[in-house]
């Protein structure tokens, strides 16, 4: 962990400290919550996400990035946007 907090500069200590708070709080990047999986078919989901203010909606051909720690590993997977769901959470 010492090595870690050394290696963050300072503009990165307020999302980390906001961070620890709560995952989805950042000054700067855009962060989400995953609040629902529909099994859409057999090998297809919708992921419903709540995303922090720092969202700005879609475009065309955007995608976003994932990641995750697996048993102490991080897990990173890049999404493509398929749809906007009209309702608003």
């Amino acid at each position: 962990p010492k090595d870690f907090l050394n290696s963050l500069q300072w503009k990165d200590w307020p999302d980390f400290l906001l961070g620890e708070i709560n995952p989805l709080f950042s000054f700067t990047e855009t962060k989400a919550k995953v609040i629902d999986i529909r099994e859409e078919t057999a090998d297809s989901k919708t992921f419903v996400l709540r995303t922090n203010r720092n969202w700005k909606g879609i475009q065309a051909g955007q995608h976003f990035t994932v990641s995750v720690e697996i048993a102490g590993r991080k897990v990173t997977r890049f999404y493509s946007l398929s749809g906007l769901s009209k309702e608003k959470r």
